[in-house]
């Protein structure tokens, strides 16, 4: 129980703290068009059920884009992000993350469809070594379709 009010309270500081980040990074809500068809690239396709599902969401991320989430194996969050426009991913998210049961209550990604600022709290994984990194919270800016890291704390 007490384990529980310690995250909800964290939970609530950390939104609290980062609306005001959101606002620094706005982005304009595109709404002059009407959804692509979604596009599976070859380096795509074995994640394409959950790029069809997640294609099926509105809009949830600066402006004109969804992020989607998928574990990755052992304990494994990757994911990356689809232009509505286009109909294609555009990025991976800019690293993986632990999920698993030990950490699991500790991870949390947080988005805005009208900030294009990605707040990703928890531990990396190295995608070429896959060592786990230290835990942290990390602040990211998405421009020209990529992440680009801003501060970690």
């Amino acid at each position: 129980m007490k384990n529980l009010l310690i995250f909800i309270l964290f939970f609530f500081s950390i939104n609290i703290y980062a609306q005001d980040e959101f606002e620094k990074y706005p982005a304009p809500l595109v709404t002059d068009f009407k959804k692509n068809n979604l596009v599976v690239s070859k380096e795509n396709r074995s994640i394409k059920n959950i790029l069809i599902n997640a294609y099926k969401q509105p809009v949830n991320f600066s402006g004109k884009y969804i992020i989607f989430t998928y574990a990755c194996g052992g304990g494994c969050l990757y994911g990356g992000v689809i232009d509505t426009k286009s109909g294609k991913v555009v990025s991976q998210l800019p690293a993986m993350y632990d999920t698993s049961d030990s950490a699991e209550s500790e991870f949390e990604i947080v988005y805005k469809k009208s900030s294009r600022l990605l707040i990703i709290r928890g531990r990396r994984i190295d995608k070429d070594s896959f060592e786990l990194g230290a835990f942290s919270t990390d602040f990211y800016e998405f421009k020209n379709n990529n992440f680009y890291l801003i501060k970690s704390e």
